[in-house]
Parts: C-alpha cells; structure tokens; sequence
C-alpha cells in the first residue's frame, strides 16, 4: 500500500521514458520492502577454538574436501575409493588428535 502511494499515476507513468519509470518503480519498492523489513546486522557468533586442529590436519581436510567435490562432480568410482580412503585417514588422524590433546 505504501508502495502505490509513491508511485506516480498510470496517466503520469504512460508519459515517462523507460528509464524513468524503471527507476521510480525500483525506488518505491526499494522503499517500500526497507519499511517491511528492514537490514539488521548480527555480530557473528565465535567458533570455538579448535587446539588440536594442527596445519597437517587442516591440509589434509582440503585435500578431502577436494577429492569429495571431485567425486561428486565426475561419479567415478576410482574417485570415491580415493574419497573414502581420505576419510578414512581424516577420521582417524583427528581422532588420535582429540586424545592427545
């Protein structure tokens, strides 16, 4: 509703250029949804501090993420064996990680 009350009339909208009533559309609705539903911003929650996450480990999470995307991408079975077998090193080298820390 007040979307329409900034709007110009159908009799002034017919006259004006395509420019010109594109961008006092945009305007208005602009306008019209910051009244709704304004921007808020939330400050970002901290992620809890990881001590035992050391640089091999997070190389070797890449590179699982890596050969994941890849088998998802490509399907290939020689591409899942690899995935598997980096999960699997993944999985128990940040095991082994956890209970030494």
């Amino acid at each position: 509703s007040t979307a329409l009350t900034l709007l110009p009339s159908i009799d002034c909208f017919s006259h004006l250029s395509v420019n010109c009533a594109t961008s006092s559309l945009f305007s208005s609705l602009t306008s019209s949804l910051d009244s709704l539903c304004p921007l808020t911003s939330r400050p970002a929650r901290p992620s809890p501090p990881q001590p035992w996450l050391s640089a091999v480990l997070r190389a070797t999470r890449t590179s699982l993420r890596a050969a994941e995307q890849k088998w998802k991408r490509t399907k290939l079975p020689a591409a899942l064996e690899l995935y598997r077998s980096l999960l699997s090193t993944f999985s128990s080298s940040l095991t082994s990680a956890k209970k030494s820390y």
